[in-house]
């Protein structure tokens, strides 16, 4: 896994201590590599993981999973809190049950891309991990395009970079906004302010 080096250092402790908390709460925006990250956390710790979504049938999948299950294991939840928390209050009520009595075989991680959208109760039950930014270095990792690296700072919006060709879509954009002449949508488009204009290089100028 590329960058959160502080807090893989941190889990790596925790792990050599075998004190990894009942509860972990990944706090991250979209496409910054939770998933990732439980994946490098099971490698390291030698511990399994089961994905759960964020629906009130997978949590009680997930509590009888763990009834069934005699082995440690990872359970993650994934999207609680979408929808600011509305529509899965039901699902969050029936996590805070598994907590009460949680089985000795059972971490609890849940996956967010903003913990504060989780209910107050839940929120207190867990160690809140938040993700650092990453750094231009650690970005160059999942693509050397500078353009894509001015615009974008996630590693999952990178590599779907990396799967088109921007030049040619900063062409037909350009196109368009030529066509109907309003050069002034570029504001408003993903690409913001880098869509216009080459200069005699081929660089793109703000």
């Amino acid at each position: 896994m590329i960058g959160q080096e502080n807090i893989k250092t941190r889990f790596k402790y925790l792990i050599e201590q075998n004190r990894l908390p009942k509860v972990t709460i990944i706090n991250a925006p979209k496409g910054y590599g939770k998933k990732e990250f439980i994946k490098w956390l099971s490698y390291e710790s030698n511990i399994p993981y089961k994905l759960y979504g964020n629906k009130i049938d997978e949590v009680r999948k997930a509590i009888e999973d763990s009834q069934n299950e005699f082995t440690i294991q990872f359970y993650v939840f994934e999207g609680l809190e979408q929808n600011n928390g509305t529509q899965n209050k039901n699902a969050q009520n029936a996590i805070l049950k598994f907590l009460e009595e949680p089985p000795q075989n059972a971490f609890i991680i849940l996956l967010c891309n903003d913990y504060k959208y989780l209910l107050p109760t839940l929120q207190n039950r867990g160690i809140r991990v938040d993700f650092e930014g990453y750094s231009k270095e650690e970005l160059h990792y999942f693509t050397t395009n500078e353009l894509a690296l001015k615009i974008y700072q996630s590693p999952s919006d990178l590599i779907k970079v990396n799967e088109i060709n921007l030049d040619e879509l900063l062409t037909v954009t350009n196109k368009i906004i030529d066509k109907l002449d309003l050069a002034g949508i570029c504001n408003a488009l993903n690409l913001n302010t880098y869509v216009k204009y080459k200069d005699a290089e081929g660089k793109y100028n703000k």
